[in-house]
C-alpha cells in the first residue's frame, strides 16, 4: 500500500497549525486572566479605600454626634439654672409687690 507523503506532509502540517493556534489560544486566555486578575485587585484595593474612608466618615459623625449631645446637655442645664434664678427673681418681685402695697395701705 503506498503512502501519500503529500497528503501525510498536509495532515501533519495542519495538526501542527492546529497544536500551535492551541498554544497561541492559551497564551491569549492567560493574558486575559491576567489582565482580569489586576482588574479585580484594582476594584478590591479601590473598594477597602472606600470602605476605610466611610468608616472613617462614621467614626468622625459618631464624635461630631457626641460633642453635639455634650454641647445641648450644657446648654439644657444652662438653661435649667436660668429658669430657675428667674423663677426666685419673680418670687422676689411678687414678695416686694405685696410689701409695697401693705406699706401704702398701712400709710393711708
Amino acid at each position: 500500500e503506498a503512502i501519500d507523503v503529500d497528503c501525510l506532509s498536509a495532515q501533519l502540517c495542519a495538526e501542527e497549525e492546529q497544536r500551535l493556534a492551541a498554544v497561541e489560544e492559551g497564551k491569549l486566555e492567560r493574558a486575559r486572566a491576567d489582565r482580569l486578575a489586576k482588574q479585580v485587585t484594582s476594584l478590591d484595593q479601590g473598594l477597602k479605600r472606600a470602605t476605610n474612608a466611610l468608616e472613617k466618615s462614621k467614626s468622625e459623625g459618631k464624635r461630631h454626634l457626641t460633642v453635639q449631645k455634650q454641647l445641648l446637655e450644657a446648654h439644657k442645664k444652662e438653661l435649667s439654672t436660668v429658669n430657675a434664678s428667674l423663677r426666685q427673681e419673680q418670687s422676689d418681685v411678687a414678695k416686694l409687690k405685696s410689701q409695697l402695697v401693705l406699706e401704702m395701705a398701712a400709710k393711708e
